[in-house]
């Protein structure tokens, strides 16, 4: 009797055992969203107790892939995946961990967003604004209350390029587009034509006006203890002299 209560009493542990092994590791094929077939991830396994997700696969593609409703992004020959796109919230694993994610990505749709938090979140909601990644070089533009970015700016390859609806991809752009510089530039399949460079003129660009006193642009003026307009600021932060010129730089750069 004492053995047959050894034996089941072994039984159980080794059930426990067994048990405790297979649910930390759930592996599964991985459906490739935003990659081409060939060179693929096929088979992700998700850890259950750190929530680390790898691939199966060391040499392949850089792109989104969804497993179970979830997407998950590697990059090119990473085995570990780098964000997580879940419940409408993007997460980045960091330190051990998937934290919620502040700053700029690319989705699976093909579009740059803002995210603060891990939500799509507008980037600006006074005005039509640049954002600057300066480790890549890379430039964001979102215009006012938007949460993805309609235009972008490389600045180590002096192109910029436009969100596509057609498409559904930034394409080489050609035509006038203002810069953070506040200059507006002709651009001619993603290449700047440097001769033509003159003042943004719209009230919606980013850029300073001819005259601000005659715009239609809310501004501000300081004086001197007289009493005279020294200079007028506008919203953007441009600076005019006191008869409404521009003085040719901004008050935030």
């Amino acid at each position: 009797m004492r053995g047959f209560k050894r034996t089941v009493s072994l039984l159980i542990v080794i059930c426990v055992m067994i048990t405790c092994c297979s649910v930390n590791t759930n592996t599964a094929e991985a459906a490739a969203i935003t990659v081409k077939k060939g060179s693929d991830i096929s088979e992700i396994k998700i850890n259950e107790t750190t929530q680390k997700v790898t691939a199966k696969e060391i040499s392949h593609k850089a792109g989104w892939y969804k497993k179970s409703g979830v997407q998950y992004y590697f990059n090119k020959n990473k085995t570990t995946a780098s964000y997580k796109w879940e419940n409408k919230t993007l997460y980045q694993w960091k330190n051990g961990s998937f934290k919620k994610y502040n700053g700029v990505c690319k989705l699976s749709d093909g579009k740059y967003y803002y995210f603060k938090k891990g939500k799509k979140t507008a980037y600006s909601v006074k005005s039509n604004k640049w954002k600057k990644d300066k480790k890549s070089g890379q430039q964001y533009f979102f215009y006012k209350n938007s949460k993805s970015a309609s235009y972008l700016y490389d600045s180590n390859k002096k192109t910029v390029k436009k969100w596509d609806k057609s498409k559904k991809q930034y394409a080489l752009c050609t035509g006038y587009v203002t810069l953070s510089d506040g200059k507006r530039y002709k651009f001619t399949n993603g290449k700047k034509d440097v001769t033509k460079v003159t003042p943004a003129k719209k009230y919606n660009d980013p850029g300073p006006v001819n005259n601000i006193l005659n715009s239609g642009r809310a501004y501000g003026s300081t004086y001197d203890k007289n009493g005279n307009v020294t200079c007028h600021v506008d919203n953007y932060g441009y600076v005019y002299d006191k008869n409404g010129n521009y003085a040719g730089f901004n008050v935030y750069y």
